[in-house]
């Protein structure tokens, strides 16, 4: 579809794209100082919608595919960066869908699981019986797990240790390494714990 009165001078697919860019950020980036998007301020980001009024605005957004829906608790980085990093990411993701082998792009994270398992509601017959969560008898101790996902072809690789530090994350790496022989740039997204920054692991990197 090309350019309409509905979105000028855009056709349809660039129109939701811009949309959506403005609508999964804060609209403080744009210099409207509230927490939530308004119609009027949607018109105001976008400049191709100045001038349109409130009602008009509705009707571009709905042909659009956008509706008012309930937002869902998270936690986003306030990292005043975060739009720099997330524009690298994407060209580190488009490097190894381009050049598989030669450039890597991993995402790495770290979790916590322990010995026994959690308590958690079930089904059960009425009244003051509960039911039991049978566990093994000894401590309860905890596993943690570091690993990678490769963005392009899924594959993972895993460390396990009872704890994960400085040496852990060290010698991460080095598997990591050794798991891409033949990769000139590895690429790894990870997130803002104080470890990712200690000297060592950086030295390792």
């Amino acid at each position: 579809m090309g350019a309409s009165p509905f979105f000028p001078p855009r056709d349809e697919a660039r129109a939701k794209a811009e949309v959506e860019e403005v609508l999964r950020q804060s609209p403080q980036r744009y210099g409207i100082l509230r927490s939530r998007w308004r119609l009027q301020d949607v018109g105001r980001a976008l400049a191709w919608l100045n001038g349109v009024s409130e009602p008009g605005i509705y009707k571009v957004l709905k042909r659009l595919g956008f509706s008012r829906k309930r937002a869902l608790n998270f936690i986003r980085s306030p990292d005043p960066e975060y739009r720099a990093k997330w524009q690298r990411i994407l060209r580190a993701y488009q490097q190894a869908f381009e050049q598989p082998g030669e450039v890597v792009l991993l995402f790495q994270d770290e979790l916590t699981y322990y010995r026994q398992p959690s308590l958690e509601r079930a089904w059960f017959q009425r009244g003051k019986r509960q039911p039991r969560a049978w566990q093994r008898a000894g401590a309860n101790t905890k596993t943690r797990l570091s690993a990678v996902l490769d963005a392009v072809t899924g594959r993972v690789i895993y460390l396990q240790r009872s704890k994960v530090g400085v040496e852990a994350l060290v010698q991460f790496y080095a598997q990591i390494r050794a798991a891409y022989p033949d990769a000139r740039v590895i690429y790894l997204v990870q997130d803002n714990w104080p470890v990712h920054k200690t000297e060592a692991v950086l030295r390792a990197a």
